[in-house]
């Protein structure tokens, strides 16, 4: 370690270990002068210390002092993406964390993990869908949104339901996510997606629409939908859906 880190530190890397030990201990004083000192070691110690306490600061996410919260979710999002890994689960599990802050670096911290660790954690986060709260159910969704196709398209059932969603947020985020499927994980859901065409939110309708031209249009057909394309003067092209019709008009002649 250079001079310089040392000075920035204050202490030699033979002191990691108990200097880290110290600021988790620091961080539960009775005193909230010694608990912001400990945060402040803590925003001064290398990853490579806190690497083996990410359990320990995990559970610090559940601290009554607001301060130390944000700062251990900091702290945590300063770690190696192998070492988060190892973590991943206990970190999905604080996406429905009572602390908008504390949410908000959890999921940063999420997103900076690869898919296909992510992957593994899928049902977990799919589950917390039901959360009464909108913005878990948005967070979980843009989560699940870094998924690769594979692995997304394994949920995709259970976000076309969530379109049913009463916060326009959520539907936003799920459309947003939807979107990155093929046509043939879409066309699984066809019916289901022709039934949103109704949603009251234009995005919403618009990313549906999206989803429907990936399908082969004699495929959309059996589902009683009908796509088309219309070009005007400097107006680019825009889709028009027809949707299936309830049944035949009946005429006054029929109906005597």
């Amino acid at each position: 370690m250079s001079a310089e880190e040392v000075g920035r530190c204050g202490f030699e890397p033979k002191a990691y270990v108990p200097r880290v030990v110290e600021a988790l201990k620091g961080l539960e004083h009775e005193d909230k002068r010694k608990r912001d000192e400990s945060v402040e070691i803590l925003k001064k110690l290398e990853t490579v210390a806190l690497a083996p306490h990410g359990v320990a600061l995990v559970a610090k996410l559940e601290h009554p002092d607001a301060n130390v919260r944000t700062a251990v979710a900091a702290t945590l999002g300063r770690l190696d993406g192998s070492v988060l890994a190892q973590h991943a689960a206990l970190l999905v599990a604080k996406l429905e964390h009572s602390d908008a802050d504390v949410r908000r670096k959890v999921k940063e911290t999420l997103a900076s993990l690869d898919a296909a660790t992510l992957a593994q954690h899928g049902a977990d986060l799919v589950k917390k869908l039901s959360n009464s709260d909108q913005d878990v159910r948005v967070d979980v969704v843009s989560t699940l949104a870094k998924l690769d196709k594979g692995a997304l398209a394994q949920h995709a059932a259970v976000l076309v339901v969530a379109l049913k969603d009463t916060s326009v947020k959520v539907r936003k985020a799920i459309v947003t996510a939807l979107g990155k499927l093929d046509a043939a994980t879409l066309v699984q859901h066809a019916s289901v997606l022709v039934a949103k065409l109704d949603d009251p939110e234009p995005i919403v309708r618009t990313g549906v629409r999206q989803m429907l031209q990936k399908i082969d249009p004699e495929v959309l057909a059996q589902h009683g939908v009908e796509i088309m394309f219309e070009t005007k003067v400097d107006v680019s092209e825009r889709t028009k859906v027809k949707k299936p019709s309830k049944g035949p008009k009946k005429t006054k002649k029929a109906e005597e």
